[in-house]
């Protein structure tokens, strides 16, 4: 069974969570932005990006909602041109999938924590 998560959603105090069986269930699914449940079919090319010491952005995004999973500890920002910075932008966890809201053509630029990886976007809608 899968936990979703809406750290965005603090009507009802945090964590907002749910549950989801089936055979796609076999991951943490933490939503950020809210409004979406659960997992969705990929409807677009999946992209990697390096983590590594300094930030490194993936090409342009056309999708609407993606989910991302990182192999190691980082963190993340999107933006049309953006730089991750240790501390300041999201932190994601590793191996632990985050959904979020893209304007279509931004890009998702990612930093380690402390060690190198892979960060796996994959475009949702």
């Amino acid at each position: 069974m899968t936990q979703l998560v809406n750290p965005d959603d603090n009507s009802k105090g945090f964590p907002q969570t749910g549950t989801m069986s089936g055979s796609r269930a076999s991951a943490d699914v933490y939503i950020a932005g809210g409004g979406h449940e659960g997992p969705q079919g990929n409807s677009g090319t999946g992209l990697s990006v390096a983590v590594g010491a300094a930030s490194t952005a993936s090409a342009a995004i056309t999708a609407t909602l993606i989910d991302i999973v990182a192999t190691t500890e980082c963190f993340i920002q999107i933006a049309a041109s953006p730089v991750a910075v240790v501390n300041d932008d999201y932190y994601v966890p590793k191996n632990t999938t985050y959904r979020f809201p893209i304007t279509s053509g931004n890009k998702v630029a990612v930093i380690q924590s402390a060690a190198a990886g892979t960060l796996y976007i994959h475009p949702v809608t």
